[in-house]
Order: C-alpha cells, then structure tokens, then sequence
C-alpha cells in the first residue's frame, strides 16, 4: 500500500474510532438505563431518580422535559421529593413553561406530607403573591414551620421578615436568633454573598438592640440547636 494511501486509513479509522467513542458518550449511562426499565415498569423511586438526572444530566444529557415527565409519574403516586422537585420546575420555568398554579399544587401537596423545602417554598409563594394572593403572615407561617424542621433558607426568611416587620411584629430578638441560627448551621455550605447578608443583617441589628437583647438572642438559639442537633446524613 503507498504511504499516501495508508495515512487516508489510518485517517479514516481513527475519525470511526472517534465517532464511535462519541456517541458511546451520548448515550444514557448503564444506569439510566437500568432506571428507565424500572420506571417504564411503574416503579416510583426509579421515576423520581429518573427524574433527577435528566434534571442534572447526571449519565445522560440534561433534558427538563423528560424531567418533568418523569417526577410527574413519580409525584402523582405522591413520592414527596418528586412533588417538590416538580414545584420548582414550573415555579423556575426553566425548560417547561412556567406555571406558578401547578407549582403551588405540587408543593402544596408535598408539604402535607411534611417535606420542609416544600412548606419553604410554598411560603414564598405566599410571600411573593406567585399563583396566589400575596399573604405575608401565611408565609411567616409556613417559614416558621420549615424552620422548625431545620431547613435553613426558612430561617433566613423569616428572620428578614421580623427584620422588616412584615406578616409578623418587628421584633429583632426573634430576628437575630432566626439568622443566627441560619449562620450558625453547616456555616462552609453557605455561598459567599448569603454568609455576607447574614452577617451584614446582625451587625444592623445588633447596632440597634440593647446587649442584653443580643445576648438573649444568642441564648435562644443556642437552645434551639442544642434541641435539633443537625442530621449529619444530610
């Protein structure tokens, strides 16, 4: 064979040895695959994982559609991350149209179950009048439910609304042990610029309240953890 003619074949093989390597990259990954099987079977926690990595792209390209697809068959047999999960899909509008009715209805029902992302997120629903009247004192509710429960974000927001006095009475004792609290908890998993509000938001309060109310504050919540140790499978 001439060089010239061996180099094309050489050529030729590699580009089919590349191809071929592409496409084995575009293809789901053995697990999807696996949960895709399970899920078409009817099988609920394999829908929501399903679910899941279409939403990550996690073995298998990001496709929110399919998404939703997925954590809707889950979420209807009330798997309760999937209704959460299905809620912030139409709450974001990222992929599927946004629809903040079907987003109150999907938390809605995963809060009945307990989730507490999902009371969080139904609060700011209620908090922002999204699919629904604006209702601040109902959202201080349900903050102060999911902050119960530990969710952090939760405490943030309820801590700002008794910073601002809205659904609830301006109160920066109560303020102040909220987002203590919230820095307080796993404080390396908060991003930058939370670390920095938080931060910034007690020192405004702190200006503005006696030293026996800080340390008040301080005092509850230390109390409140000491009560709810953090979960560390969380």
């Amino acid at each position: 064979m001439r060089p010239g003619w061996r180099n094309i074949g050489l050529m030729v093989l590699a580009a089919t040895l590349c191809f071929s390597g592409c496409m084995l990259l575009d293809r789901p990954s053995q697990r999807v695959q696996d949960l895709t099987k399970t899920a078409t079977q009817g099988h609920v926690e394999s829908a929501y994982e399903l679910g899941l990595a279409y939403e990550k792209g996690r073995g298998v390209g990001q496709n929110l559609r399919k998404a939703e697809q997925w954590y809707r068959k889950a979420a209807e047999k009330g798997h309760v991350e999937a209704q959460n999960n299905l809620g912030g899909l139409y709450q974001d509008g990222i992929g599927v149209g946004q629809n903040y009715a079907e987003s109150l209805q999907w938390y809605r029902l995963a809060a009945d179950q307990g989730h507490p992302g999902a009371i969080r997120n139904l609060g700011y629903l209620y908090d922002n009048g999204l699919g629904v009247a604006q209702d601040k004192s109902r959202a201080a509710t349900l903050y102060r439910q999911a902050a119960e429960k530990g969710d952090r974000g939760a405490m943030i927001d309820l801590g700002m609304l008794y910073v601002q006095g809205q659904g609830v009475p301006r109160d920066p004792v109560q303020a102040y042990m909220w987002l203590d609290l919230a820095q307080s908890r796993s404080p390396e998993s908060l991003d930058v610029q939370t670390q920095w509000r938080i931060q910034g938001t007690l020192e405004q309060l702190a200006a503005g309240m006696r030293k026996e109310q800080v340390q008040q504050a301080q005092t509850l919540s230390r109390r409140w953890m000491a009560a709810h140790p953090v979960d560390p499978s969380r």
